[in-house]
């Protein structure tokens, strides 16, 4: 029978020091039995039921540490690469070295990552994206922010919105919009002795965990903030549950069993300063090993409505921050899963199309893209509509060495979106 055991939770804001939290913590989903909970009982009773202070604001961070820490993980990645095997001396024997080069070349093959695929969130197609848009737009309109926030997308296509820090619109950045991060990692262990944390499949230390918010405060400086609420570590002995796909009934199992653990602390927290885990200005972020090599996926803003046990962010636990994960380890692909989040689209959406709003990501100063770039090299892929590719964007499928900004169109997007469906919540 697949079990499910909390670890541990750090960093969490929720004050849950009495007896009735310690119960409903233990008795949350069918996934989390107690079978092992002997084993962990000091760490759980240390860290999930005693207060863990203040939440880690690494967003208050100043600019430049923020950059002297982004440079350091980007040397260190490059450190970290194989280098490339000497060159083979010349054979006098063609026959042999033919065969010496296949089987260099066959041991290079085996020893390459799989094939990757950079993102599995869907959009929908191009009508269903219009659709959405409309719902969007009037939803704005009935807030108040319709007129201004078009104005401002138009004004930062034309080049006159220059600062991060200002729409230009009805939406002020000022002060930055702080969103609370729940981190839930699966871990698999596959040996019944019952292996250290820091042994099993998908462990991911804290040390990386803060790694990883510090480059998202540092791409989305200037508009949003994240704060760590919570960081709750899981073992599963069921390699399949693992290893859930997308939309599969394994990631549908961890994450309603994970919301019910989480409502129940909610209901038990006496806090008013703790933040409420199932508003959709929470963000879940989710970690395992999926099938097919897709880095992550995302839940767009307006599904929460629909199935809010289900939103938030997967990731593949290799791709945070300091994993092992060549050329998608320092930690982009939660940035780019977290604009999906906030309402973003890819910057190849709709191909070369005339506008943005025909099929495109409905942000007019991101250049037409025909499809999706996975190498770090200028292109213009639709020569015949203005501007260049954005190779360095974060929504995009370069590498992430390459991944340095958003648009300000972009981020006037995601701050429209958040205002229309996970702001007061």
């Amino acid at each position: 029978m697949t079990w499910l055991i909390l670890l541990a939770v750090a960093a969490g804001t929720a004050l849950l020091g009495h007896a009735a939290a310690r119960q409903a913590a233990h008795q949350a989903a069918p996934l989390f039995q107690q079978q092992q909970q002997q084993h962990h009982q000091q760490q759980h009773s240390r860290k999930l039921l005693q207060p863990a202070g203040a939440p880690q604001q690494f967003g208050y961070v100043s600019g430049r540490e923020l950059d002297r820490a982004v440079a350091a993980l980007l040397a260190s990645a490059t450190q970290q690469q194989p280098k490339p095997p000497p060159a083979a001396a010349a054979a006098s024997d063609s026959v042999a070295a033919a065969a010496a080069a296949a089987a260099a070349a066959a041991a290079a093959a085996a020893a390459a990552p799989p094939q990757v695929r950079r993102c599995g969130t869907k959009e929908g197609s191009s009508a269903d994206r219009a659709v959405a848009e409309q719902r969007f737009q009037t939803k704005l309109l009935q807030l108040g922010y319709g007129d201004q926030v078009l104005a401002a997308t138009a004004a930062a296509a034309a080049g006159s919105v220059t600062s991060s820090d200002s729409t230009g619109g009805g939406i002020s950045v000022q002060p930055v919009t702080q969103i609370p991060v729940f981190f839930h990692i699966v871990q698999y262990n596959g040996s019944s002795s019952g292996n250290s944390s820091s042994t099993l499949e998908g462990f991911i230390p804290r040390r990386r965990i803060n790694q990883q918010i510090m480059l998202l405060n540092r791409a989305y400086r200037g508009s949003f903030r994240f704060l760590i609420q919570q960081v709750t570590w899981y073992t599963t002995d069921d390699k399949a549950l693992f290893q859930s796909g997308q939309d599969s009934p394994g990631e549908m199992r961890i994450k309603d069993a994970v919301r019910q653990q989480q409502q129940q602390l909610n209901d038990s927290s006496s806090s008013s300063r703790t933040a409420n885990s199932s508003a959709a200005s929470s963000l879940h972020v989710y970690t395992w090993a999926p099938l097919n090599q897709v880095l992550g996926w995302a839940t767009f803003p307006e599904a929460f409505y629909k199935n809010p046990s289900k939103d938030g962010v997967v990731v593949m636990h290799e791709s945070v921050t300091g994993g092992s994960y060549k050329d998608y380890n320092l930690g982009h692909t939660l940035t780019h899963e977290v604009g999906h989040w906030l309402g973003a689209y890819h910057t190849f959406q709709g191909g070369c199309a005339m506008s943005a709003t025909d099929g495109g990501d409905f942000v007019e100063d991101t250049p037409a893209v025909r499809s999706a770039n996975t190498r770090c090299k200028k292109t213009d892929t639709c020569p015949s509509l203005p501007g260049e590719d954005l190779i360095e964007n974060f929504m995009d499928y370069t590498p992430d060495a390459c991944m340095t900004s958003f648009t300000a169109g972009q981020k006037e997007r995601m701050l429209a979106q958040w205002a229309a469906y996970r702001a007061g919540s």
